[in-house]
């Protein structure tokens, strides 16, 4: 979508010629590109942690704030800051990973890009996967712990947490989840 932004970072490790690099796609909810979560206690980074890691051996990636989460993520229910998430949706995600993978094409320093997906993200990962198979820098999917049950199961559970926690009604949230179903 015009002027939609993905706020990203980077990792890159020192020296000169191509390496291999990663696009990283967060699990499901609000996860972060750290891999952080304001439904989940603690805040350790595994992402962040992981790309450092694969920096320290030669590896480049870029990890960012899909829609719904990060920076990427509503300020409040004014229609406004509600606005961004307009773009929600499944091709969107693909959308994004494929942006992502193109902005690491677009440098030198990157050889060939893998796609690295965690939990859901491992499907969006996939999907992304797909469509630059055929491309000469595409290397591969990595999938971390890919998801065990549906994205329907998945996002109900995440959308209840979420509403419970700010302080919705259980009862009312279970019956316009059940719509929802």
């Amino acid at each position: 979508r015009p002027g939609y932004r993905l706020p990203a970072t980077v990792t890159m490790p020192d020296g000169e010629g191509p390496v291999p690099c990663i696009v990283f796609f967060a699990g499901s909810g609000p996860t972060d590109r750290d891999w952080t979560s304001p439904l989940l206690p603690g805040r350790n980074g595994s992402a962040a942690q992981l790309a450092r890691a694969l920096e320290a051996r030669g590896v480049g990636s870029i990890r960012f704030d899909k829609v719904g989460s990060g920076v990427n993520m509503p300020k409040s229910a004014d229609p406004a800051d509600l606005a961004m998430l307009d773009v929600l949706s499944l091709a969107h995600y693909v959308d994004e990973a494929l942006a992502a993978f193109d902005e690491r094409a677009s440098r030198d320093r990157c050889g060939r890009i893998f796609f690295l997906g965690h939990s859901e993200g491992s499907i969006h990962a996939s999907s992304a996967a797909v469509v630059r198979q055929g491309d000469p820098r595409f290397g591969g999917l990595i999938s971390l712990s890919g998801p065990s049950r549906s994205l329907l199961d998945t996002a109900i559970e995440q959308l209840r947490a979420m509403r419970i926690q700010s302080g919705a009604d259980p009862a009312e949230t279970d019956q316009a989840l059940a719509g929802f179903r």
